[in-house]
This record gives structure tokens, C-alpha cells and sequence, in this order.
């Protein structure tokens, strides 16, 4: 099984650009050598990249036996890139990458493996299942191309109340979202629900980059992000049916296709009408997310057991009390002015739109 681990992660340490440095050794007297013993063992050339040097020093390290070193770098290397898995979940990536790589040319990387073998408690023919939709999806939509050309409209960089902010005690990437700042009505009425989920689906590409980069500053893996969510100014105007309904599809959208990227989700400043709110969205979540939701009423989260558990207080944004200045919009009423021609009172739309997912959320 070493073996083909090691085989299956070729490709992310060269994409890493992993090198492995031979400890120091006090360096010893020059002694003059015949020119035939010179060469005794090739040097890898200028020109090589230093994972081909390394990986010529590992095959002469199996030419001389060490077996054991090889295990151990195995270990490290997923320690350190895909956390601690046990052999049957080791065992569940290697057959759903053999399984993927039997039928398609490219395949995911293993992180993002992981991410659905997690979603469906390593049950290979669930996690194979949601993979495929998944891949349709993201081909059928053409998701990668959609996020290397968006670009969100002035409205959008102004009354979206959402963006990154610093990282969490464990290093996993903040993401701030003010929903109580956010007209979602004004915002779907003057940029429509497709611009609106693309928006969404940008951020979540940002997240998978972002715990990339953290996953090479951090000692150990980091594969998900802690969500922030201040619900101070949430009103019956955020229970508008049409807007409610946009939140439910795009639960199921970001559910389906980004599973188990979220680490926690803290809600702070939760208003008296949040559990009429709840009531309505928690359908579409899953109970896996669902333990992952921790709630704080009023003032709360200053207490003991609050924020300060998650988030170093010098990373606290401003508008929590905090001492540190947070670049995420304000958000704010949109001007009525900027609003679409259309009749009736439903939010704007696209036909063909990636809101309509290939996969179905069930709670497993």
C-alpha cells in the first residue's frame, strides 16, 4: 500500500515544490582524491528541478535497502499535507483515485479526495457517487472558466457584505460574512441570482486556494475555513420568500460541490427572529454541518467560550470589539435607481444558470 501512496502523491510533491535537505555535517579536511573515484555516484544536474534530485536520492536509498526511511517519509508526507488518516481510510483514497483515474484523464488531487470521502464517512461508493455529480457539474457549467473570467459588477464589490479576513488559532482562513449589513432584496433585484451565486462560487475557489497556501505555512494540513456570520441588523425584510428560496439553492450548490470545506461556522449577535430563520434554512443542511454550527445571542461571543476560542484577539474584527480593522464591505441599502427593469417581485435570473446543481443534498 506504501508503495502506491507514494506513487499517488508524486504529482502533489512536485506541484509543492517539496525539497528535502540533507542534515548538516561539519564539513571535513580536503583531502586530494584520485580522478576516478570523483565520480563514484552521479549529481544530479544544475538544470534538474529539486524533486527530481530528490527523488534520485530516494531510489539509491532503495538500492541500498532503507525501506524504513521511505515508510517514514510516506507518513510525514501525508501528516503533513493531508492529516492523520487511518489505513482504511488510506486505503478508501487509493481505490477512489485508482477508481477515477480508470475512467477519467485528469484527477483531483487528493485533498480534494478527502474532501468527499469525509462528506460521505469514507463510504467509497456514496463518496465515487457525489465525485462524479460533481465533475459533471463543474464540466457542464463550466466552473473553472466562470471563475477565471468573473469579475463582480461595482454593485457586487459594494453591497456584498462578505470577504477574508486573517486566519483562526488552528491557521484555517476567516471568511467574515455580514448578513445583517446585506440587502439581499436590492441585491438580487439590481444583480440577479446567477451574479449573485457567482459571487458565492468565486469565494469558495478563493477558500480552496487559501487553505492551500495555509497548508504550506501550517504544520499540519489545513483543509477547511472558519466562517464568521454577524447577524446584528437581521430583520423580517431578510425573510423575503423569494430571496429566502435563492439561499436555499445556493446552500444545496455550495453542499453538493464543496463538501466538508467548512470547519466552523460562528454565528454571533443572533437576533430574536433567528429561529424563525433557522427553521426555514436548516432543511436544506446536512447534520454533518450542522454540528458544526456554534450560536451566540447578544454579547455572547465576548464571554467565555466566545470568539476569543477560535480567533486570537488581535485578529477580532473592529465591529466585533475587536482591535483589528476588517476590509469586508458594509453592505448597506441599494439604491432603488440601480435596480433591473421586471415585473413582479422575484429576483432576477439566468437560464442555464449553475444554480440548478447536478446533485441532491440528503442527510446522511
Amino acid at each position: 500500500m506504501g508503495k502506491q501512496v507514494m506513487e499517488g502523491f508524486i504529482s502533489d510533491i512536485r506541484k509543492n515544490k517539496i525539497v528535502i535537505r540533507e542534515p548538516y555535517k561539519e564539513p571535513k579536511p580536503e583531502v586530494r582524491e584520485q580522478p576516478q573515484a570523483e565520480a563514484a555516484e552521479p549529481c544530479a544536474s544544475k538544470e534538474t528541478p529539486p524533486t527530481e534530485r530528490f527523488f534520485q536520492r530516494k531510489g539509491s536509498q532503495q538500492k541500498k535497502g532503507s525501506h524504513g526511511d521511505l515508510e517514514k517519509l510516506e507518513q510525514e508526507y501525508i501528516h503533513r499535507f493531508l492529516g492523520d488518516l487511518s489505513p482504511r481510510e488510506e486505503s478508501n483514497l487509493i481505490q477512489l483515485r485508482q477508481k477515477i483515474g480508470a475512467q477519467r484523464e485528469k484527477i483531483p488531487d487528493d485533498a480534494v479526495l478527502l474532501r468527499f470521502l469525509r462528506a460521505r464517512d469514507f463510504n467509497l461508493e456514496k463518496a465515487w457517487d457525489m465525485l462524479c455529480h460533481h465533475l459533471t457539474w463543474r464540466k457542464h457549467y463550466q466552473v473553472d472558466r466562470l471563475i477565471e473570467c468573473w469579475e463582480p459588477s461595482p454593485a457586487v464589490r459594494q453591497f456584498y457584505s462578505g470577504g477574508w479576513h486573517h486566519h483562526d488559532l488552528k491557521g484555517h482562513p476567516v471568511y467574515v460574512f455580514r448578513l445583517g449589513q446585506m440587502d439581499v432584496k436590492g441585491l438580487l433585484k439590481t444583480v440577479g441570482e446567477a451574479d449573485l451565486l457567482k459571487q458565492v462560487l468565486a469565494h469558495e475557489e478563493e477558500g480552496l486556494q487559501r487553505c492551500e497556501q495555509a497548508t504550506q505555512t501550517s504544520p499540519g494540513a489545513v483543509s477547511s475555513v472558519t466562517i464568521v456570520c454577524d447577524m446584528e441588523g437581521v430583520s423580517l425584510r431578510h425573510l423575503w420568500r423569494p430571496g429566502l428560496r435563492v439561499l436555499d439553492r445556493v446552500i444545496q450548490v455550495v453542499e453538493a460541490n464543496y463538501p466538508e470545506t467548512m470547519g466552523r461556522l460562528l454565528v454571533v449577535r443572533a437576533p430574536r427572529i433567528f429561529p424563525i430563520l433557522w427553521a426555514l434554512v436548516s432543511p436544506f443542511i446536512d447534520e454533518t454541518t450542522r454540528k458544526k454550527i456554534v450560536v451566540y445571542g447578544g454579547n455572547d461571543f465576548q464571554e467565555e467560550g466566545g470568539l476569543r476560542d477560535y480567533i486570537a484577539e488581535d485578529y477580532i474584527p473592529d465591529f466585533l470589539g475587536g482591535p483589528c480593522p476588517c476590509a469586508v464591505p458594509t453592505g448597506g441599502v441599494v439604491p432603488k435607481e440601480l435596480y433591473r427593469e421586471k415585473s413582479g417581485d422575484e429576483p432576477h435570473g439566468e437560464d442555464g444558470c449553475a444554480l440548478e446543481s447536478a446533485y441532491t443534498v440528503t442527510n446522511v
